[in-house]
Parts: structure tokens; sequence; C-alpha cells
């Protein structure tokens, strides 16, 4: 599968698990409704193995089919398969690779979605003014992305970010120093823990409402710069920790 060169630009999901075939099916429609077009490219594993967190899983198997990501589904699964990526673009966007993963954490699946960085990658004194213009583009991509994918597969939160990791629950406490630059934080979260994530941040970082959740941006790749206060992580992943731990299935 035509993966993207250099850094990458990802967008991640955490869902709870009701089965990853299904989750893939969601995903690929909130993609197809975004404007992105399915490449025919799929890479599948045995009926039972999923990716984990990294993106490897046994037996793999790469190949292109013909017509809707539905179809492909149907016809690896009559191999006692199913697909765990699948390839996608965009005019504009280049290759884009769309994955199932099943982290450690339980009950949990990953939607991760991966495209090049591109200018985005660069300093912003080392950006021509085309690239300027690109880098602000392809961030605009990965937000619209953000949306669709977080609310269309039902996300509790996700995140985008330059090579990004998305963190666990059980890593709230120490996240990855590439944690998202832009987080979306469900509504359900917001209902479990009985407040908004507004109110949870104090004013430490700006959020922003969408029909099923808030996105809250803490650092600007456009720009380079953080958009938010030094505690505002910390603040919104102990939100998501309480929330989660009274508010999962």
């Amino acid at each position: 599968m035509r993966l993207p060169a250099g850094e990458v630009l990802t967008v991640a999901a955490a869902v709870a698990d009701d089965g990853p075939d299904e989750l893939m099916g969601r995903a690929a429609e909130a993609m197809t409704a975004a404007g992105c077009a399915f490449t025919g490219q799929i890479v599948s594993a045995p009926r039972g193995e999923d990716l984990d967190r990294w993106g490897q899983a046994p037996e793999l198997e790469e190949e292109l089919v013909r017509g809707a990501p539905e179809r492909a589904a149907a016809q690896v699964a009559e191999r006692g398969r199913h697909a765990v990526r699948t390839g996608w673009s965009r005019r504009g966007g280049g290759p884009m690779a769309l994955s199932i993963c099943r982290p450690p954490e339980p009950e949990l699946l990953l939607v991760d979605l991966v495209m090049a960085a591109g200018a985005l990658g660069l300093e912003p004194e080392a950006r021509s003014g085309r690239e300027r213009s690109y880098a602000r583009s392809r961030w605009s991509l990965a937000v619209r992305l953000l949306r669709a994918l977080a609310q269309g597969a039902g996300a509790l939160y996700a995140g985008a970010g330059i090579e990004m990791i998305l963190p666990l629950p059980g890593e709230f406490a120490a996240p990855p120093p590439n944690a998202p630059s832009l987080w979306w934080v469900s509504s359900r979260l917001e209902d479990a823990r009985g407040e908004g994530v507004g109110a949870a941040l104090a004013g430490t970082a700006k959020s922003r409402s969408t029909p099923t959740g808030a996105l809250i941006h803490l650092h600007d790749p456009v720009r380079a710069r953080s958009v938010a206060a030094d505690d505002s992580q910390a603040r919104l992943l102990g939100f998501m920790a309480e929330a989660l731990g009274r508010g999962r299935r």
C-alpha cells in the first residue's frame, strides 16, 4: 500500500469496542462523507487477528480490489479474513491509510488515519508562500477529518497532530511528548463527568462545541506555537480520566 512519505500527520480516535469490522465500515463512511475516495488498496488479516497499536499483525495480505469498501470487505470475508487497513485519497491530499487497531487498553479500538505532513513539518520561517498556504490547507483537512471520524465512529475522544500518538486512558498521567495538538472530547464524557470540558479547562485553552462533542486546541502546527496554558493538557486528561472511570461501558 502506498503510504505517506516523511513526517506524517495523524488523526486517531478511541472507540468503545463494538467490533473492528463494524468500526471499519463506519470509518469508511465518514471518510467518504468528508470528500475522500477509496483507492481499492486493502490490507487484511486472518479473522480474529487485529492490528496492534503500532499497526502490526501476523499474516497480513495486501491486494487491490474494485468497487466500494463494503465490497472489498465482503471479498476478504469469503476467505476467512477481514480488512484492517484501507487506502484513501483526496484531491490535494495525497495518499492516506486508514487502520483499525486494537491497543492493549481493554474494551477500546483505535481508528488511525495517516497522511503526509508536508509543509506542516517545516519551520514556519522556512516555508515559501506556497508552502504556507499548503500548511494551512493541510491542517484544515486534518481538522475536518478529525471531526468526521470522531463523530462518524462514535468515538469517546480523538486527536490530531504531526507524528501524533493518541494517549490511552492508562497513559493520561504521563502522556507521550507527541500528544495531540488538537483534541476532540465526546459529549458522552461531558455527561459522565457532569460538566462541560470548557469548565474543567477553566480558561486555560479554547474549546469549541460540535454536534456531539468539543474541540480543544492546544498547539497550532501552522504557526508552530502553543495556543494554551502549560497546565491545559493535564486539566484535559484529568477530566477525561474521571469521566472514563465513571462512564465507560
